[in-house]
């Protein structure tokens, strides 16, 4: 037990600090909260508790219609994944393997950008 790290990358079970925890499962959602800010440009929420209306909307399964509110639009595969990231319960995330394999992230249609031709000095 013990509480480490950022509060608006903290799992819940991290912020509550009443319980041992699974590191897989509590990186996982820091995963999560890393990828929502890289697709969105700003942090899912403040602290990792209900009193945070932000963070209660995401647990409870609101992610998508709360972007949407806010007109970002991700694809349905970006918004099921980052959900399903960022599940309350550790037991009901999805594990690395899972993430691995989920269409978005193995979507044969998206490819990286070409190299830049640019030199550093």
């Amino acid at each position: 037990m013990g509480t480490c790290g950022k509060h608006n990358y903290m799992s819940p079970e991290i912020y509550q600090n009443k319980e041992n925890f699974d590191g897989f499962a509590v990186d996982l959602w820091s995963a999560g909260v890393i990828l929502y800010i890289m697709l969105t440009g700003f942090p899912p929420y403040d602290h990792a508790n209900r009193a945070d209306q932000r963070f209660e909307i995401i647990v409870e399964g609101l992610l998508v219609n709360q972007l949407q509110e806010w007109d970002i639009n991700l694809s349905k595969d970006a918004g099921a994944l980052l959900q399903n990231m960022l599940r309350e319960k550790p037991g009901d995330r999805l594990t690395l393997g899972q993430v691995m394999n989920h269409p978005w992230v193995t979507n044969p249609d998206v490819t990286s950008p070409p190299p830049q031709d640019t030199f550093y000095s």
